[in-house]
């Protein structure tokens, strides 16, 4: 995917006045059901890209000791997040997927340092040693240094065998460009001599299959995703076209050959494709078949969701992806989890017990109105993800990861409790934070449940956010109606999410909360994320029941 940009190619700068009417054409699109996302491609000639899961390590040393980003004073209204990744000043997007180099972790993000005023995105690197603390190593791509554009998201591989001529080990990372002397989005390779630190431009690769066609506004052909298919011997790609995700293959990094595609014109503009595989487990924990998932950025709306993550499950032959099911899940039931980008433990035994996921923490339909001081966007924790057969399908489940508490300083443990309508939970003493994590236990009383149980985070003044569980509908929702006020006022901000929840044992919940963002996971499978725009002197909470009672236990709260 790309950056906000507003022309395509030159960077110019718009006024205020031009800012406005901008904003003003994107809410008229929008009332003739044209989304903000497609509004800025047809303004703006905008594209996106992206990347995917893959196993490979440097034994390279390290040359640089990370700088870690400032992190300004908050004060009562404002604050940068705590630990989610945010830039030190203007814009970020899509995240491409990292890579366990020099001894450490290193993620490129879409980041336009000109923002708003003028457009165009570029490869900024962070690192870091346990996937959640990160350290700001500046642009390894910078944007407009080539007659192609900017550089948008993509996806690296470490290059082992020197099969793209740049020399074993070199990091190859292949992504969509404007293009526009081409006849619109292409696909660029840059390489990396110095394990990803700076990267040099080679060539464009591929050129757009519809380049000069007239007839269609948004000539999509972008964020391609590759990786090694070891039983073909060659490199595979996934990529985001008009009306369908495509199979592509390569030798060498330089030459594609078509392969296959699935065809879907009910999700919107399909973007950040991603193709892997993992175990499948059976709820016992035994694992007797391997699963491919396709994973991509969609639109919802069709369904009464958002834009999201979608994915399927499926086969893979090394030419054709063959889904399970024409429906798709969805990764994250919450409103603000898109871009995706997948990718494996390297240091595991077996990369395909598991893999993690980080993502853009927003949604096209508001990024461009989120009210932070002096930046623009933010990345969602990294989860791990695992698959799972659930009722006899295959289901990707979502988890934190166990390195996550290292985010936090402090810990308070509450007291086991029976809640009902008049009695609500009793919280430890002295908890006044805006960012922290909470988990609990939720279970019957006497065999049965409360109609509902509320988690109100981030409470203040009038304002709030709420974690709800119904266990007679067996659903757990989001709802940030209330949490301060809203970016813009319309259903993609201001509707309830939910997600299909198991009440039939005690429920795990872990919810995550910082300056401007609620994750929430449960029974370490459903997760829901979304922004808030809640004030951080905001900080009470409060956990109830309506009609009924509810045990609360193994309840600790870090901050």
């Amino acid at each position: 995917m790309k950056g906000l940009a507003f022309v395509s190619c030159a960077p110019t700068i718009a006024s205020p006045a031009e800012l406005q009417e901008v904003g003003q054409a994107l809410d008229r699109a929008a009332e003739f059901g044209i989304t903000r996302r497609k509004a800025l491609t047809l303004i703006a000639g905008a594209v996106p890209a992206s990347l995917l899961l893959q196993g490979c390590s440097s034994s390279s040393t390290s040359s640089s000791t990370p700088t870690p980003t400032p992190t300004p004073t908050p004060n009562p209204t404002q604050a940068r997040p705590r630990y989610h990744l945010a830039p030190a000043s203007a814009w970020i997007n899509d995240p491409q997927r990292p890579h366990w180099l020099n001894k450490a972790w290193n993620l490129w993000v879409l980041w336009n340092a000109d923002y708003p005023s003028s457009n165009g995105t570029a490869w900024r690197r962070y690192t870091s040693s346990d996937l959640v603390n990160w350290a700001d190593q500046g642009v390894s791509i910078p944007k407009y240094t080539t007659t192609y554009g900017d550089v948008w998201t993509g996806s690296s591989v470490v290059d082992t065998t020197n099969s793209a001529g740049y020399g074993a080990g070199a990091v190859i990372a292949i992504m969509t460009m404007p293009c526009n002397s081409l006849g619109g989005q292409g696909t660029g390779l840059w390489y990396s001599t110095n394990a990803g630190q700076s990267f040099q431009f080679g060539s464009i690769v591929q050129t757009n299959p519809l380049a000069g066609n007239t007839t269609i506004s948004d000539l999509v052909f972008r964020d391609p995703c590759i990786f090694w298919h070891a039983p073909t011997s060659r490199w595979v790609m996934s990529i985001a076209e008009v009306g369908k995700l495509s199979v592509y293959s390569s030798a060498d990094l330089k030459n594609w050959v078509y392969e296959s595609a699935i065809a879907r014109t009910d999700l919107g503009t399909l973007e950040c494709p991603h193709l892997f595989q993992l175990h499948l487990y059976n709820p016992d924990g035994t694992t007797t078949e391997d699963k491919w998932v396709l994973l991509c950025g969609a639109n919802g709306t069709s369904q009464g969701f958002t834009t999201g993550t979608a994915y399927w499950t499926g086969t893979f032959d090394g030419t054709t992806f063959t889904p399970d099911t024409s429906m798709p899940q969805w990764l994250d039931g919450g409103p603000d989890f898109y871009a995706t980008t997948v990718f494996a433990d390297a240091n595991a035994s077996d990369f395909m017990a598991y893999a993690y996921a980080i993502a853009w923490e927003n949604n096209w339909d508001y990024a461009t109105a989120m009210p932070t001081s002096g930046y623009s966007g933010q990345l969602s924790i990294v989860r791990q993800i695992r698959l799972q057969a659930v009722n006899g399908n295959p289901v990707l489940l979502s988890m934190p990861i166990v390195g996550q508490n290292a985010a936090y300083q402090s810990t308070a443990q509450g007291t086991d409790q029976t809640i009902s309508d008049a009695v609500p939970y009793n919280w430890p003493a002295g908890l006044s934070s805006y960012s922290g994590r909470i988990d609990f236990m939720l279970s019957t009383v006497n065999g049965s449940w409360a109609s509902e149980i509320d988690l109100t985070v981030r409470s203040g003044d009038n304002d709030s956010t709420r974690v709800g569980f119904k266990p007679t509908e067996n659903i757990v929702f989001l709802d940030r109606s209330k949490c301060g006020t809203p970016p813009k006022s319309d259903t993609a901000w201001n509707t309830q999410r939910q997600a299909p929840c198991d009440f039939s044992v005690p429920v795990s919940v872990s919810v995550f909360i910082d300056a401007c963002s609620v994750e929430v996971f449960v029974n370490n499978g459903l997760a829901l994320s979304g922004l808030i725009t809640t004030t951080t002197d905001a900080t009470g909470l409060s956990l109830t029941t309506s009609s009924g009672n509810a045990g609360i236990s193994k309840l600790v709260v870090r901050y």
